[in-house]
């Protein structure tokens, strides 16, 4: 599935690499990483983009070719703290009823709020 198909236009990207981290805010909100076509790789949720970036950096199994392709961009949307785990499971929601599973790199569901 493709960003463009999610219900909510998610305009703000930065790309998926060390250079771009410093370019995100310490702010909350909701995240999308992607292919390089924009293939929906993972969603989730932070109380700080900033270091959450780096976290997925780190982490192999972020930066690692998938099946669909390697993350390549990070579109973020900022939300109050209070409507974060909300909108997150609206996101897996709708990936999940399009296609049928959670995206590749999502191993849980959010919690139910």
């Amino acid at each position: 599935m493709k960003i463009e198909q999610i219900f909510l236009k998610i305009e703000k990207r930065v790309k998926f690499d060390l250079a771009s981290y410093r370019k995100l805010d310490k702010t909350c909100g909701c995240y999308i990483l992607t292919t390089f076509d924009d293939t929906i790789l993972y969603i989730g949720k932070t109380e700080n983009f900033f270091e959450r970036f780096q976290q997925h950096l780190k982490d192999p199994v972020k930066t690692s070719p998938t099946k669909l392709g390697k993350a390549f961009w990070f579109y973020y949307v900022e939300l109050p703290l209070l409507d974060i785990d909300r909108f997150e499971r609206t996101l897996l929601n709708d990936y999940e009823c399009k296609i049928g599973t959670l995206p590749i790199l999502n191993n849980i569901h959010s919690p139910v709020v």
